[in-house]
């Protein structure tokens, strides 16, 4: 029957490697049952229990928190500069101690998303930041250090994390972000209303050129 899966025997015929299984082999030989698989893989994904919260100082989501932030500054910036530069800039800015000091700010708001429990992603919201031009004396919110981990970075996840940073800064007019020119995370900030400022700026604390994005409550 066209379509159906009574060619695989066909498959049998074939010499299997010894080092394959043979589901394995099947999965890599056949494309109907790769699809299938990938089908099961995605399900399993959005089956995953995404949960975003606020952060405190308590001492395990201090722990979570520090590791996270160290984690995803590797994953985004360790292509971008020498490792003893971005190991001395985590050494000195991302520790434990200044994460205590920023959570108790009342300047600062830190969210921290769990997928089955996992600590997988953060964002910080915040009053502080070298702010672009166009917002100058501009009551405004900025969105600092958004990501996940890079096993946990999917659509589901990035908009879980999106949509508490949403509701949270729901009164503000104007949210922004300054995030690292080429970021992989342009295209779903846009998507999700911000407007990519052409003005040429640089990461806080860091020498990597990067993008403003501003969003505006309409109405």
């Amino acid at each position: 029957m066209a379509g159906s899966l009574t060619s695989v025997p066909t498959l049998l015929s074939k010499t299997v490697p010894v080092r394959y299984p043979l589901f394995n082999y099947l999965c890599l030989t056949d494309p109907r049952i790769t699809n299938i698989m990938r089908t099961r893989i995605n399900c399993k994904q959005m089956n995953k229990k995404i949960h975003t919260k606020f952060a405190v100082a308590s001492e395990g989501m201090i722990r979570d928190l520090t590791s996270l932030i160290q984690t995803i500054t590797h994953e985004k910036f360790g292509h971008l500069l020498p490792k003893d530069q971005l190991d001395n800039y985590i050494a000195h800015h991302l520790t434990a101690k200044k994460l205590i000091a920023d959570l108790n700010s009342l300047s600062n708001q830190w969210l921290i998303t769990y997928i089955d429990d996992h600590p997988a992603g953060y964002a910080c919201l915040t009053t502080k930041g070298q702010r672009p031009p166009a917002l100058t004396d501009k009551k405004a919110m900025r969105i600092a250090g958004f990501g996940l981990d890079r096993d946990h970075t999917t659509p589901e996840s990035l908009q879980a994390l999106m949509g508490k940073c949403l509701a949270a800064l729901q009164s503000s007019e104007i949210i922004w972000i300054n995030l690292e020119a080429g970021s992989p995370l342009l295209p779903f900030f846009e998507q999700n209303g911000f407007v990519r400022q052409s003005t040429e700026a640089q990461l806080d604390e860091l020498p990597i050129p990067s993008v403003y994005l501003i969003r505006e409550r309409k109405g």
